[in-house]
Parts: structure tokens; C-alpha cells; sequence
């Protein structure tokens, strides 16, 4: 096996410093009725890798259905598109989705 180690990259592994410079966070709550809720969260990042700011935006809808004590929801995910990564050179999805149901059984 050999070593990758060289003056131009002394650290082999392109996780090492992956950390967070700068960060931002924002959050909105709506609710529409006494059921339907939506939060909104804003996420602006810098990460020293990149080399430039990027902002995320995420939202989740709920609807409460009171009488079974849950919840259905739809969350969205980069609603912006924006193309950034975690970790160097392995980028983040574009804009994707989940969809539920919460139970409490309380």
C-alpha cells in the first residue's frame, strides 16, 4: 500500500477538516388552522473546503389528526436546489422529500 502522503497534501484523508466555519440558522412557524401547521428553517453555511457561503431552505407541513393522536406530514428538503456538501466531494442531494405519519400512542 502506498502512503498518499505528499508536501501539496499532507493529510491523506479528504474528511480531516470537514468542520462547520460559519453558520446561520432561521426558523418561521405557521399555522394556518388549528390542524395544519408548516415550519420553515434557513440554513446559511460556510465550510473552508468550499470556499463560499450556501444557503438551505427546508420546510415541513403537518396536519394534526386530533382524534388518533397523530400526525400526517410532508417535509421538503432544499427547496432551493443548492448544490453544496458535508464532505468534500460528496454533494448533498437537490431538493427531495419525506412523507408519514406520526403516531403517539399518549
Amino acid at each position: 500500500v502506498h502512503n498518499q502522503l505528499t508536501s501539496q497534501n499532507p493529510f491523506p484523508s479528504k474528511y480531516n477538516f470537514n468542520y462547520l466555519q460559519n453558520q446561520a440558522i432561521g426558523m418561521l412557524y405557521l399555522r394556518y388552522s388549528k390542524y395544519l401547521t408548516q415550519s420553515l428553517t434557513l440554513r446559511i453555511e460556510d465550510r473552508p473546503y468550499l470556499n463560499k457561503l450556501y444557503a438551505v431552505l427546508d420546510t415541513k407541513i403537518e396536519y394534526d389528526l386530533t382524534v388518533s393522536k397523530s400526525k400526517l406530514y410532508v417535509s421538503i428538503y432544499n427547496l432551493t436546489n443548492t448544490n453544496y456538501q458535508y464532505f468534500q466531494d460528496i454533494p448533498m442531494p437537490g431538493i427531495h422529500f419525506q412523507a408519514g405519519i406520526q403516531f403517539s400512542p399518549f
